[in-house]
């Protein structure tokens, strides 16, 4: 049960970490990402927001990395969140993906405010996590810490040695990965751009990304989005079920709660871009 509850928990702190910047994007875009697998991509050149997969490699490790018991220096082991991104690029290699890790650089002066208030946040998580484990709640402490975790340019340099043993291309952006990543994906391949971007934050997509695969899972499924069918007009409902009706078959339409899906047909990337700015951002209430 305790490791279903973690698993669970695990999968929300992915949700948040999509609903990071835009405000509701990650809701809007639910209804165009399509379960894929990393086999359908052989021969593209990915860009991977590496911070991404760093951050959700310290969740095997957060207890460890609040209380500083880095037990993999006293083993000499690989580390766990490096270990999780080495896992993640040679996934996409064995399916013939070449995959890019991009880095975070220096930090926008634009989001200074937005900066300081997740600071804020990570400061009293880390604090509620240690006042559990002072109490015994290893379950409690263990989730405070990993919602209070922040992804160093230490760890970041773990990982680029490693990349570099292993022959995985990289690349530090100037500041954020997003610019950078969205950069390469509007590159033509033959100077160095890519096919595709893999990556938890949905700003991927404002920032023009024509295709980008969320919520990578170690068996290589996962969920694409393409900002073209999006464009295109509202998505097909598939059949959920078939029940029996005196005898003959019935296809009944799955029914989701919530709004129906927005309908983007007629508009273009621009208009599309100004819609969420004006639902709020990282640089804009």
């Amino acid at each position: 049960r305790l490791g279903r509850r973690l698993r669970r928990r695990r999968r929300r702190r992915g949700r948040r970490r999509l609903a990071m910047g835009i405000k509701g994007l990650p809701a809007v875009l639910e209804p165009w990402c399509a379960p894929t697998h990393v086999n359908e991509y052989p021969g593209a050149r990915a860009a991977v927001d590496a911070y991404s997969w760093l951050h959700k490699g310290t969740y095997a490790c957060a207890t460890a990395l609040a209380t500083g018991d880095k037990y993999w220096e006293r083993t000499g082991e690989m580390a766990p969140y490096v270990r999780y991104c080495v896992h993640r690029a040679n996934l996409l290699r064995h399916h013939g993906i070449t995959p890019v890790m991009v880095f975070d650089g220096d930090r926008l002066p634009a989001k200074r405010a937005e900066e300081e208030e997740r600071r804020r946040k990570r400061r009293e998580n880390m604090a509620a996590g240690h006042d559990a484990r002072a109490i015994g709640d290893s379950f409690k402490a263990t989730n405070a810490f990993a919602a209070g975790m922040d992804v160093t340019p230490e760890m970041a340099r773990e990982l680029i040695l490693v990349l570099k043993r292993e022959g995985v291309e990289f690349v530090v952006a100037p500041y954020e990965a997003d610019g950078q990543i969205a950069s390469l994906a509007m590159t033509p391949r033959e100077r160095g751009g890519v096919d595709l971007v893999f990556t938890e934050d949905s700003d991927l997509v404002a920032y023009g990304c024509a295709t980008v695969i969320f919520k990578l899972e170690k068996s290589g499924d996962a969920k694409e989005f393409r900002l073209a069918n999006m464009l295109a007009g509202p998505p097909c409902v598939a059949p959920a079920s078939v029940e029996q009706a005196d005898g003959a078959a019935s296809t009944v339409a799955k029914v989701k709660k919530g709004p129906p899906p927005l309908n983007f047909k007629g508009w273009d990337y621009e208009l599309f871009l100004s819609l969420c700015v004006m639902s709020g951002c990282d640089f804009l209430d």
